[in-house]
């Protein structure tokens, strides 16, 4: 028996046995951990394909999303401007490669989405979707369109009035104590990772 929760399931390509051709579909329980089942013809393939996919909720990120161009890449993945095929909504789709990860690295992932689907504050940005496959976490994030604080406060010459930056101080404290309500601490505070909803006064 196996729980499908957290669950990636594969096709794979027909293998050949003693003359029989073999169809397999792939189970991807962990990083360490996988289970291949063998069917005699691509009907049978298919249909506990399509009845594994349904039992363990899969989705494909691309069944719902339009990836649009490249907004940002660092250590921890890229960031794609997207549009949900449906309702035409523009979002930020954060892909994160799990291949380098460890499995304590995965589990800190894990925690850190569990963290941001709490997090529902004004001045956070919100976790609208999330998908996962065996190769990466796709996090559907709000679009903020005015870049960073540091870029923000470059384009000043890093001179903003005294009225504004108690404004912006204010909403970055207000997000912080809002987290710590639940005893999470963000551990990475700085101006790159603060995000402008847009780039006016």
């Amino acid at each position: 028996m196996h729980c499908l929760k957290g669950i990636y399931i594969k096709k794979r390509e027909t293998e050949k046995e003693d003359g029989q051709e073999y169809f397999p579909v792939k189970m991807v329980i962990s990083q360490k951990k996988a289970r291949v089942f063998y069917f005699k013809d691509k009907k049978q393939q298919n249909a506990w394909f399509k009845g594994l996919c349904k039992a363990a909720g899969c989705a494909n990120v691309l069944d719902f999303y339009d990836f649009l161009s490249e907004l940002a890449s660092g250590n921890q993945g890229v960031v794609y401007k997207a549009k949900n095929k449906k309702s035409g909504m523009k979002v930020a789709i954060k892909a994160i490669k799990k291949k380098d990860m460890t499995e304590d690295q995965v589990a800190l992932q894990r925690m850190e989405i569990e963290a941001m689907k709490m997090c529902q504050n004004e001045n956070i940005m919100k976790l609208l979707d999330l998908f996962e496959d065996d190769r990466y976490f796709y996090l559907v994030l709000e679009l903020l369109n005015g870049g960073d604080l540091f870029d923000y406060l470059e384009k000043r010459n890093f001179h903003i009035s005294e009225g504004r930056a108690k404004e912006l101080f204010k909403q970055i404290s207000s997000a912080v104590a809002y987290i710590h309500q639940f005893g999470i601490v963000h551990r990475d505070l700085k101006i790159e990772n603060i995000i402008m909803s847009d780039n006016s006064e």
